[in-house]
């Protein structure tokens, strides 16, 4: 019996694709993300791979959030981000 069963089998590695996302309020990310890259400053609020929301106040661009990022919220993002894709 495995004591890991409950941990996701994250990769490990550059990511497999780099595209631009589109905030929404009701759709997640299509692949999902394990990093995002600020592209033009600004808010950011995102839900994170866990369900947990994360607001920050400003991004400032080339910046990286490594973070597992489900869904960017068009509300509270003012920024423009490109996801790593998972």
């Amino acid at each position: 019996m495995s004591n890991f069963g409950a941990y996701t089998n994250l990769p490990i590695g550059p990511a497999r694709n780099l595209v631009p996302v589109v905030p929404s309020d009701t759709s997640d990310l299509p692949k999902g993300a394990y990093f995002l890259r600020c592209t033009q400053p600004g808010a950011l609020r995102i839900t994170t791979g866990s369900g947990d929301i994360l607001d920050t106040e400003m991004f400032y661009k080339g910046e990286f959030l490594p973070c597992d990022v489900r869904r960017v919220h068009a509300t509270g993002t003012t920024a423009h981000f490109e996801a790593g894709e998972l």
